[in-house]
């Protein structure tokens, strides 16, 4: 598959072009009017493509395929409006507008999953953890950020997919530098992993290293946590 991004370059922004081409008399003028959305429809296009590649909709085989047809439709409802010349031909362009516009809907509906399980593998662990980190002194403002981020990523969890990219894109940055920001406050590997597990409710014994315990010694919460059997 070609890279749909520069396949889109190549056929969504024909599409206003060619809708402004599309002049007949005032009797055509009820057809014309299904072209006045035509712009809003090349950036959710534009959109639903930015969002799979942020969320690597690419290795899902359903989006790819959506990705295909919506650019294909786009591709067939331009050279439509172009060959515009009688009400036939406007009757043509109209059906394969709507064609696109269906299409396009059809990929919106495979794109989204790709957001709300991003959420819940990327987001809802990184909230918990930012919520343990909160009961320590010395990382608490670090933990408030780390649940911000992820209550943020929840609150748009049903935003249209049009307003997304900007707020995905932003939110992975936001989540890259916590993430950075959490590994200098372990300090080790081993400390992060067991705040994880802490965070996951899968903590044992086993996470216990030596590099843990100091770490929890120096954060004043040996005394705070509690061991059950499972």
């Amino acid at each position: 598959m070609s890279d749909p991004l520069e396949d889109l370059e190549k056929t969504a922004e024909l599409l206003p072009a060619a809708a402004a081409g599309v002049k007949l008399g005032d009797q055509a003028k009820q057809k014309l009017d299904r072209f006045a959305d035509v712009a809003r429809q090349e950036r959710r296009l534009r959109a639903s493509i930015e969002l799979a590649n942020l969320l690597d909709g690419q290795k899902d085989s359903q989006v790819k395929a959506q990705v295909e047809k919506a650019l294909d439709a786009a591709e067939g409802a331009a050279e439509a409006m172009q060959e515009v010349e009688d009400e036939q031909s406007l009757a043509d362009a109209v059906s394969e507008y709507q064609g696109f516009v269906q299409a396009l809907s059809t990929l919106e509906v495979a794109v989204r999953p790709l957001w709300t399980r991003t959420i819940d593998q990327q987001f809802v662990s990184l909230g918990s953890v930012g919520a343990l980190l909160e009961a320590f002194p010395n990382a608490r403002d670090l933990g408030t950020r780390m649940v911000g981020a992820a209550k943020t990523a929840q609150k748009h969890a049903q935003t249209s997919v049009i307003d997304l990219p900007a707020i995905v894109e932003d939110l992975f940055s936001q989540r890259s530098d916590l993430l950075q920001e959490q590994q200098k406050v372990a300090g080790n590997p081993k400390v992060s992993a067991f705040l994880q597990a802490l965070a996951d409710d899968r903590a044992t014994l086993d996470h216990l290293h030596q590099e843990v315990l100091e770490w929890l010694d120096d954060q004043d919460a040996l005394s705070s946590l509690k061991v059950s059997p499972v």
